[in-house]
Order: structure tokens, then sequence, then C-alpha cells
């Protein structure tokens, strides 16, 4: 089974249409059926990042969307 780490560079990127890395992370992870591992510690970045009005709802709904899928594994350091 594959398994992705998902870092902050990754979600931003995925996340952001106008991130320079957005077309390949978002084609990558759209063709992926393995597992995703990520930290708390790249959550929070991904939070402060996105801390501001117009981005607060959408961190919120990824944030849970992540927190309740099986395949995504979070590990705390």
């Amino acid at each position: 089974m594959k398994v992705l780490f998902a870092d902050t560079f990754f979600f931003f990127a995925f996340l952001n249409a106008n991130d320079a890395g957005h077309e390949q992370a978002e084609a990558y992870f759209d063709g992926f059926d393995g597992r995703i591992l990520t930290t708390e510690w790249g959550l929070s970045e991904l939070a402060d990042g996105m801390a501001g009005q117009s981005d607060r709802e959408a961190f919120v709904q990824f944030h849970h969307a992540l927190r309740t899928d099986a395949a995504v594994t979070h590990h705390r350091f």
C-alpha cells in the first residue's frame, strides 16, 4: 500500500489554485489510492497559514475531512 507523507507545503499547494505547485499536487492527490500520513505540526502550520477570514472556513472543512477519513493518519511528535 502506498503512503503519502503530506506536509504543510503539500496541503498549501493542493488547496491554493494560485500556488506554483497546485497542479502537480492536485494531479497526484486525485490519482492517489493509498494512505495519507501527516503530523499535528503540519496541520497547525496549515491552520496558521489559513487563519485569515477568507480562508478560515475552508480550513475548518478540510481539517474535518482529514480527521474523519480512515485513510488519514495523524502523528503527534
